[in-house]
């Protein structure tokens, strides 16, 4: 493989995280060049695996949505009461 003088080139490896505990390493790299040698410390991080979202649990979902219906049946029948009440003080008035 040739790789020009500060030329970059991503070597790509497959570690398995069952052979690899998690932390933080020193990394060296050496590379022998034709015309000359780079090197480089870095350090990499190995973090612990992403948790799971945290969701609402369904029972909220449904008290939620219970109360919204339970709000939407009190305005839809304090809206036919007034209506009745109107439609029966102009019979009688």
């Amino acid at each position: 493989m040739y790789i020009e003088p500060k030329g970059i080139k991503v070597f790509k490896g497959f570690l398995s995280r069952e052979e690899i505990s998690l932390g933080d390493y020193n990394v060296y790299t050496f590379i022998n060049y034709k015309t000359g040698t780079a090197e480089k410390s870095s350090l990499i991080t190995i973090p612990s695996p992403p948790t799971a979202l945290v969701t609402k649990p369904e029972e909220e979902v449904f008290i939620s949505l219970l109360v919204i219906i339970i709000v939407i049946i009190f305005v839809i029948s304090v809206i036919i009461y007034r209506r009745i009440q109107w439609e029966l003080e102009k019979k009688y008035f």
